[in-house]
């Protein structure tokens, strides 16, 4: 659970070094929890991505990593075509069993307090719900507490998401153990991620970022920080409106330096959150944060940034932009989106294409980008703007021609010089009267 749900420092370092120029998953996957993977997992079964022997097997083994044995049965037959289950998994059905009937036995003074929801609102209420209060009036002890802890990890494990949050929850509110509460706030935010529960994943993120700030040593807090990253990936691309979250995490001067050590393969995530929010200025950063990281790490991603930032060779943009759609159709989070991170991925070429070259050959920047020449015209039409700058089309359709906005700005400058030239007369012509009164008022007083 510690692993799973806090992190290891010590695993996410070796991967990062062993692992360079390998397939994504192998960068992405140590940082993310095993109930959470499982989705990834069925996600690529689904999108026939990889071989689905192996994604069966990589499957059964979180599933048993878990305590979730009744689908790991039904994984192992469809991957040993319904032949019968070994033994051991008899055994280990038994034994998550007996675990269970042991923890509640253990705690059923504690549950049965708890699930009396009429007495826990009405202590929290009375702001009385606190570990020194039902101690003195409820027999419940910190040994109790520990093991309400120990079962909620245990139905977080079982799949049991709705109670084990409950649970989680409530521990939370009763204990001083600062390790295990952090603890408990990830598998919150683990159950509310598997559940859906959008709302409650943000606030439970929000709680999760401010405690994660107070970790030490820096390792640690390193390490949180990007298990962070990843796992807020479930949460951001939910919905295409949030992309814009994940950019403004990845971008806060401490996060952006966890990007950098350890986490420079999100980069398509930075991408996919740019384009998505149309940031006006987000291709230099990109391209800044591509220059820090390339020698690192690259992708289909960071090489298309590269293209529009340093190489400017726009004859392999098609080629680029078939890439990038491949890995967008195929990554988990990015997939539903594909559709508009391709449309802002092309904005951005004719953004590139047009403040180089002032005048445009529509037909051949359509054909670049695949896109019909209104589609190009009006992309180009919508930006230009916003570096003074406009486009005029030619009479024969072909072309746009690109120069400055006519500005008032001279004009402006001209008449702020004149005004300031005739105040400047004034005094002039005022000073000798100035320095006549100054001298009588001396003589006066000299009298």
């Amino acid at each position: 659970y510690q692993r799973r749900v806090h992190g290891d420092s010590k695993q996410s370092k070796v991967y990062m070094a062993e692992n360079k120029g390998k397939d994504f998953n192998t960068y992405i996957w140590p940082f993310i929890d095993s109930a959470l993977l499982l989705k990834i997992v069925d996600f690529y079964i689904h999108k026939g991505v990889f071989e689905k022997s192996k994604l069966l097997q990589e499957k059964l083994k979180l599933q048993l990593s878990l305590k979730m044995n009744a689908a790991a049965r039904s994984t192992f037959q469809e991957l040993h075509n319904n032949e019968k289950c070994p033994a051991s998994y008899d055994e280990q059905q038994k034994a998550i069993e007996d675990q269970k009937a042991k923890l509640e036995r253990e705690l059923e003074k504690t549950l049965n307090f708890l699930k009396s929801k009429e007495m826990v609102e009405m202590l929290k209420e009375e702001k009385l719900f606190n570990m020194s209060y039902i101690r003195s009036n409820f027999s419940l002890d910190d040994k109790q507490l520990e093991l309400l802890y120990d079962y909620a990890k245990f139905l977080y494990e079982s799949g049991s998401y709705e109670e084990a949050v409950t649970y989680l929850f409530l521990y939370r509110r009763l204990s001083n153990n600062k390790e295990k509460n952090i603890n408990a706030l990830w598998g919150q935010f683990g159950c509310y991620i598997l559940l859906d529960l959008q709302e409650k994943a943000y606030e439970t993120f929000v709680k999760l970022k401010d405690n994660i700030d107070q970790l030490t040593p820096t390792m640690e807090l390193i390490n949180a920080k990007a298990w962070l990253l990843h796992w807020s990936l479930f949460l951001f691309y939910k919905r295409e409106e949030k992309a814009g979250l994940f950019l403004q995490l990845a971008f806060e001067p401490a996060y952006d330096q966890v990007m950098q050590l350890v986490c420079r393969h999100l980069f398509r995530y930075l991408f996919a959150s740019s384009v998505l929010c149309k940031e006006k200025d987000a291709l230099p950063v990109l391209g800044d944060f591509m220059s820090e990281a390339e020698h690192k790490y690259a992708d289909d991603f960071t090489n298309y940034v590269k293209i529009l930032t340093q190489t400017f060779e726009f004859e392999r943009i098609p080629e680029a932009l078939e890439k990038i759609k491949k890995l967008c159709e195929n990554d988990f989070f990015l997939s539903p989106h594909t559709e508009q991170i391709m449309i802002g991925a092309k904005r951005l070429a004719i953004q590139v294409y047009s403040r180089i070259y002032h005048v445009i050959n529509i037909e051949y920047i359509s054909k670049i980008v695949a896109l019909p020449a209104e589609a190009t015209i009006k992309f180009t039409q919508e930006f230009l703007p916003d570096y003074g700058l406009k486009g005029l089309i030619s009479e024969d359709k072909k072309h746009i021609l690109v120069s400055l906005i006519e500005s008032n700005m001279g004009k402006k400058i001209a008449e702020k010089s004149k005004d300031l030239e005739e105040r400047t007369v004034k005094l002039q012509e005022q000073i000798p009267k100035k320095i006549e009164e100054k001298a009588q008022e001396t003589f006066q007083k000299l009298r």
